[in-house]
C-alpha cells in the first residue's frame, strides 16, 4: 500500500495503539456484540499497521481528526495525552500529514461516518475502508471510490492547515494534563 487516507476520525484510528489503549477503546465500541477474539484480533491489526509505518519505506498517512476525538477521554486524561504526544510525534514525520478539524468549524462533508481511502500505486485499484456497525465494508468500484476520494478532498480542504497541527496538539495534551 503506498498510502492511506482517513476522514473524519472519531478516535485515534493510527497511533500507537498499546494494548492498555485499545481494550479502553473497543469495549465501548464493540460491547456486549463482540467476543474476546474478535477485540483481541482488532487490537493485533492495529500493532501490524504501526509495525507497517515504522517500516524502511512507510505508507504516506494523512489523517484528518475530529478534534473531539482529542478530547474524548477514552482510558482516561494520561492515556489520551501520550496519544496525543505520540500524533505530535508522528506530524512531524515526512509521510505523514494530520489535521485537526476543529470542532467549532461546525458539519462538514464526512459527517456520515469515518473511511479510509487506500491507494496501492500502480499496482492496484484504490479501495475504501469503511468501518460501522454493522462490520467492515471494503468499496472498489470506481464510482464510489470517487465519492469518497472527493469527500476526503472537501473534508482536506476545510480543514486548517496542516503546520497548525502540533501547535494544536500540544494544547489539547496541555488542558489534559490539567484536567
Amino acid at each position: 500500500m503506498s498510502s492511506r487516507k482517513l476522514a473524519p476520525a472519531r478516535v485515534f484510528p493510527v497511533c500507537r495503539r498499546s494494548w492498555k489503549c485499545t481494550s479502553a477503546v473497543m469495549p465501548a465500541s464493540f460491547r456486549a456484540r463482540t467476543a474476546t477474539p474478535r477485540r483481541e484480533y482488532a487490537a493485533a491489526r492495529r500493532r501490524a499497521l504501526q509495525r507497517q509505518q515504522d517500516h524502511d519505506r512507510p505508507l504516506e498517512l494523512w489523517l484528518v481528526v475530529e478534534e473531539a476525538a482529542l478530547r474524548r477521554p477514552v482510558g482516561g486524561n494520561e492515556l489520551m495525552a501520550a496519544q496525543i504526544k505520540y500524533l505530535i510525534h508522528a506530524a512531524a514525520l515526512p509521510n505523514v500529514t494530520i489535521q485537526v478539524m476543529p470542532t467549532a468549524k461546525g458539519p462538514h462533508a464526512a459527517m456520515a461516518g469515518t473511511f479510509a481511502l487506500m491507494e496501492f500505486g500502480t499496482k492496484a485499484p484504490t479501495v475504501v475502508y469503511v468501518d460501522s456497525i454493522a462490520g467492515n465494508v471494503y468499496l472498489e468500484k470506481e464510482r464510489d471510490v470517487r465519492k469518497f476520494i472527493q469527500t476526503f478532498d472537501l473534508v482536506r480542504a476545510a480543514g486548517p492547515d496542516p503546520q497548525e497541527t502540533p501547535a494544536v496538539l500540544e494544547n489539547i495534551a496541555r488542558e489534559m494534563h490539567q484536567t
